[in-house]
């Protein structure tokens, strides 16, 4: 739940950012963004794939413990769990895809980020890597705690 509510706090926000630069109502006009802000795009694409529990990223991990610990008990269900992980892909990428490679939208051309944007969006993808890279690191103290430990 850590390693999503990062990913998911980083989109909220690549969406605050744009919603920064236009009125809320004008977020669906958007398109093609990559052109105008190319670090915002690579920022949000680090962000969505974290979301979607890439390899070496912070919700890596946690799926791959669950969908593998759930199967041969559940098996029904962790193949529904794996479906809902397709899905999410699907509807993370075409976001990704619509706002940021798709056609220009009709929007006034937007500024890329500047630094201080830069670096609350690198948080949580640095945040994401260490989860991704040394998941142990937050394991063991949730293990000690679930044993009574800690």
């Amino acid at each position: 739940m850590a390693a999503h509510a990062v990913a998911t706090g980083g989109l909220f926000l690549v969406v605050a950012v744009m919603d920064r630069r236009h009125l809320p109502d004008q977020l669906r006009r958007f398109g093609g963004l990559s052109k105008h802000c190319p670090r915002l795009a690579v920022l949000a694409l680090f962000l969505t794939l974290a979301s979607l529990g890439q390899p070496g990223l912070g919700s890596f991990p946690a799926e791959l413990f669950i969908l593998t610990g759930t199967w041969g008990r559940f098996s029904v269900l962790t193949v529904v769990a794996a479906s809902a992980i397709v899905l999410a892909a699907a509807y993370l990428l075409r976001w990704y895809q619509k706002l940021f490679t798709g056609p220009e939208g009709t929007y006034r051309k937007p500024d890329d980020l500047d630094s201080l944007e830069s670096f609350l969006l690198s948080v949580p993808i640095a945040l994401s890597l260490v989860m991704g890279f040394f998941p142990s690191w937050f394991m063991v103290p949730v293990r000690l705690w679930l044993e009574g430990k800690l």
